[in-house]
């Protein structure tokens, strides 16, 4: 009888040990998946030149929105009918509703619209918004609820702030538990 030659049973081994770290991490996120839902958490800091207040006047303005978001359409101020505030009362309020258009620019089937409530505001200091409603059923379905927290906080010059955006949302299917588990802040990131 004639043993293996040490080319076919390393082949064998390799072969054998990758199935196993395959069906390892196959049943660590099955294991994660029927895992129960868990809260996920973003932030973000950046130092503006700008003080709070000429900050506060920007964010104030809705329809200035649009500037900052990645494939953003368009913002807008809405009643609880979804028709759009005029343009001189577009400015923020706590409890206002504020419809966002977002193009991702990969065909017309890929926009969609959310749908978010203004849940806290406080001049100058914090703004707090939790997504509502989405058309596209991507995020709600993944998420619920979905919060972004924007703060202006003071530094040491006063012509200057510093930004910390946050966004909370909890997991409410077993791909968010999933890759929420594995990759939280690119997750997030995405979400934010």
């Amino acid at each position: 009888m004639q043993s293996p030659s040490p080319k076919k049973f390393s082949f064998k081994f390799w072969l054998g040990l990758t199935g196993a770290i395959f069906a390892a991490f196959g049943g660590y996120c099955v294991f994660l998946a029927n895992s129960p839902d868990k809260d996920l958490y973003f932030e973000r800091e950046i130092l503006s030149a700008s003080d709070r207040s000429a900050l506060n006047q920007a964010v104030w303005a809705v329809i200035n929105w649009k500037k900052w978001f990645f494939s953003m359409e368009d913002v807008q101020m809405v009643d609880a009918n979804g028709n759009v505030y005029a343009m001189k009362d577009q400015v923020l309020a706590e409890g206002a509703l504020i419809r966002f258009w977002v193009n991702p620019k990969k065909g017309m089937k890929k926009k969609f619209q959310l749908l978010a409530s203004v849940v806290e505001y406080v001049p100058e200091k914090k703004i707090r918004l939790r997504v509502l409603e989405d058309t596209s059923s991507r995020l709600t379905m993944l998420f619920a609820p979905l919060e972004w927290t924007v703060e202006m906080l003071p530094t040491d010059n006063p012509e200057h702030t510093r930004i910390r955006g946050t966004a909370h949302a909890r997991t409410h299917h077993w791909r968010s538990r999933v890759f929420g588990s594995l990759s939280e802040r690119i997750v997030m990131n995405q979400v934010f």
